[in-house]
């Protein structure tokens, strides 16, 4: 998909309310842009049954998350994780336990354990 394609329908009406809920809530630590087959684009900030059968983008705010006036993308980056949770057609449970430890849970392990 192109940026321009992309930039549009991140710009749709429900798109942009649930970027700006994500980015102002410091109770929601998650959100999932969603590509479905025909290119569109979602972003939710709940699963979906769905979400199982698409390629997903998980965005989790870290604990430093806080937006200021002037942030440079580069310290915005230190402050969101992203993952990538591509479980097309994977939607059997024990393919889908193994996608979320595999790509979720081992990455924040070993973030922690290098913290610590």
């Amino acid at each position: 998909m192109n940026p321009e394609s992309l930039s549009s329908q991140l710009a749709a009406e429900k798109n942009t309310t649930n970027i700006n809920i994500f980015a102002n809530d410091s109770d929601i630590r998650f959100m999932i842009l969603g590509k479905e087959k025909e290119g569109k684009v979602n972003v939710e900030l709940d699963w979906t049954p769905e979400m199982l059968r698409s390629t997903n983008v998980l965005l989790i705010k870290k604990n430093t998350f806080a937006l200021v006036k002037d942030i440079t993308i580069f310290k915005l980056s230190e402050m969101i994780q992203v993952i990538n949770l591509d479980m097309q057609s994977e939607s059997d449970p024990l393919n889908v336990s193994y996608q979320y430890i595999n790509k979720l849970m081992m990455p924040m392990l070993n973030l922690y354990k290098s913290e610590t």
